[in-house]
């Protein structure tokens, strides 16, 4: 749906390419779990977390107009990147969740995300909750701090505490991750509404 939405704030098309890539992801690990495939599933996250960084700090890169801030953010991408990978690779494992990753990523997403509000125009005949970066930084702040402590504790209870862990994910992650994309959505529709203004 968000590949055909139109979208007055162009920066927001980004977000077409977050959406598949999550799908895809969810997908492959939904057909390793039905089929039982020897493949490790969270393998995937390690690269799909760094691609997440990668689209969404552009997201930001676009909505923000200080060169220099702009800059760090761009160089961010790259170094996230490689970082992330090392971490995967000589720290956590392949086989294992990355919450580690994940919980970095969040970091410099909310901070992208503070600095982008702080950079919002003034629109001259909409309220700043009826922007589209309103939404998209309110979604990435919540999200990353709701699951910041469980992201921290993933492997840890998967591996001693399965009961507590499968308790904690249902409620925590499955429930933050629908109140990302909600936020999301809500983006996509006042991106919509803003034709009228445009």
């Amino acid at each position: 749906m968000a590949f055909f939405f139109y979208l007055s704030d162009t920066s927001l098309k980004v977000f077409r390419y977050v959406f598949f890539s999550a799908l895809a992801v969810e997908i492959f690990v939904t057909v390793i779990s039905i089929y039982q495939w020897k493949i490790p599933v969270y393998t995937l996250y390690h690269f799909y977390i760094p691609l997440e960084y990668g689209l969404l700090t552009f997201y930001f890169y676009k909505t923000l107009d200080q060169e220099k801030i702009k800059k760090i953010a761009k160089y961010s991408i790259p170094c996230f990147t490689i970082f992330s990978l090392v971490l995967s690779q000589f720290h956590i494992g392949w086989t294992n969740f990355p919450g580690l990753n994940l919980n970095i990523e969040g970091i410099l997403l909310c901070f992208w995300a503070i600095v982008a509000l702080f950079s919002v125009k003034p629109h001259l005949f909409l309220p700043i909750y009826r922007l589209p970066i309103f939404w998209i930084c309110l979604a990435v702040i919540i999200y990353h701090s709701g699951t910041f402590v469980m992201n921290g504790l993933f492997n840890v209870l998967r591996q001693n505490r399965y009961e507590v862990f499968e308790s904690l994910r249902g409620v925590i992650n499955k429930n933050i991750n629908n109140l990302l994309y909600m936020m999301f959505i809500i983006a996509f529709v006042c991106s919509h509404q803003m034709k009228k203004y445009s």
